[in-house]
């Protein structure tokens, strides 16, 4: 019997102590982590890279994560992947515009890693 593929969790957040709390915090998952500081360095990751979940920030310089979703959502190879967007902003209506651009997952910042735990569990099927 062959062995189950590791799953793969893309971070994408420019600030770099976040990045680092995400890796620390998703660590306990059966996963492969690939972690980038900007947007257009994820998307041109993903067109490399089978990746199995993204974990974005909201807003960063130049692409932000809902550029990012929806260029996935546009792209037929990646429109699939599921998207944790993660945000510091307090508009009401983002969780909407959040399910609305096609993302699975919202949270606030400061979000409690076990819930993000919890939604990339259920998001990579672990």
């Amino acid at each position: 019997m062959k062995p189950a593929a590791l799953k793969k969790i893309l971070i994408v957040e420019d600030d770099l102590a976040i990045r680092r709390l995400l890796e620390v915090c998703l660590r306990s998952l059966p996963a492969a982590q690939i972690a980038v500081g900007e947007g257009q360095a994820a998307l041109d990751l993903l067109r490399r890279e089978k990746v199995d979940l993204v974990v974005t920030d909201l807003m960063m310089a130049g692409t932000g994560g809902f550029d990012i979703v929806r260029a996935m959502r546009a792209d037929s190879a990646l429109h699939e992947i599921p998207v944790v967007l993660l945000s510091c902003l307090g508009r009401p209506s983002l969780p909407t515009e959040a399910k609305e651009a096609g993302v699975q997952e919202f949270f606030m910042k400061p979000f409690s890693p076990s819930q993000l735990l919890g939604a990339a569990r259920r998001l990579l099927a672990l």
